[in-house]
C-alpha cells in the first residue's frame, strides 16, 4: 500500500506526457466511490488518450475484487466489440 501512496502522490511519477501515444483501443472505468484514483482524475487520463471509452461506475478503487460483475458488465464488451485488436 505505501508503494500505491507514493505513487499516487508523487508529482515526479506523471506519465500523462505518454498518454497521448496510446495508440490501442483503451477503456477507462471512473469509480464513483474511489477516494485514490477519482472519477475527475480518470476523466482526465481519459482526455489524454486518442479515441479511448471513458465509462463511470459504483464501485471502488478495487473493483474487479469489490464488484467483480459489474466490472465484468463493462469489460467484456469492450473486449468483445471489435475494437481491441483493430489497428
Amino acid at each position: 500500500m505505501a508503494a500505491i501512496l507514493r505513487m499516487s502522490t508523487n508529482p515526479a511519477f506523471d506519465l500523462s506526457a505518454d498518454l497521448a501515444r496510446i495508440t490501442t483501443p483503451t477503456l477507462v472505468i471512473g469509480c464513483t466511490h474511489d477516494g485514490i484514483r477519482t472519477p475527475a482524475m480518470a476523466t482526465k487520463v481519459v482526455a489524454q488518450i486518442p479515441g479511448a471509452k471513458y465509462i463511470e461506475a459504483s464501485s471502488g478503487h478495487f473493483m474487479a475484487v469489490e464488484t467483480p460483475d459489474l466490472f465484468v458488465d463493462l469489460a467484456v464488451p469492450f473486449l468483445t466489440s471489435g475494437a481491441v485488436g483493430a489497428k
